[in-house]
């Protein structure tokens, strides 16, 4: 691997992106929409180059894993996993907030977006048809939940 070691990396050349959105919602079809949206977007940036990392993508993942669910750690509140979004956050040069439906409202995005703010790191938004998605209708049919714009 040719990676950089630690000494020759500052923090200003380590352009990694923190791309936020909201999750939390009563109905579980929601939460699915964002979660496929979010990671969809995430493929969007690496696509076109950019790094990030999306906790949706990654806490979804981990909180529906066999292990957190048997123990009954299926958290999906923002208070469970702010201390490791916490982290992350701390480890970005930049955040991107996914504007998808209710992104003003959310406990999450709110914390996430202040921090990064005390943190003095830029802070922008995105549209879902800026980023590979089509536009956020609110139920679609499961198969077509935010596929891309274009198949390649």
């Amino acid at each position: 691997m040719n990676c950089p070691t630690p000494q020759s990396q500052t923090q200003a050349e380590f352009r990694l992106v923190y791309l936020a959105c909201p999750f939390w919602h009563c109905d579980p079809l929601i939460r699915q929409v964002r979660y496929r949206a979010v990671t969809v977007a995430a493929g969007w940036y690496f696509a076109h180059g950019v790094p990030v990392f999306s906790p949706v993508t990654h806490n979804h993942q981990v909180k529906t894993s066999r292990y957190m669910v048997e123990r009954g750690l299926d958290q999906s509140l923002w208070e469970f996993w702010e201390p490791l979004d916490c982290h992350f956050l701390r480890s970005c040069s930049s955040m991107v907030v996914l504007c998808l439906s209710g992104w003003k409202e959310s406990v999450g995005v709110t914390a996430e977006t202040k921090y990064m703010r005390e943190l003095g790191r830029p802070v922008s938004l995105v549209r879902p048809e800026e980023c590979g998605l089509l536009a956020e209708p609110p139920y679609v049919p499961e198969e077509r939940l935010y596929w891309p714009k274009q198949v390649v």
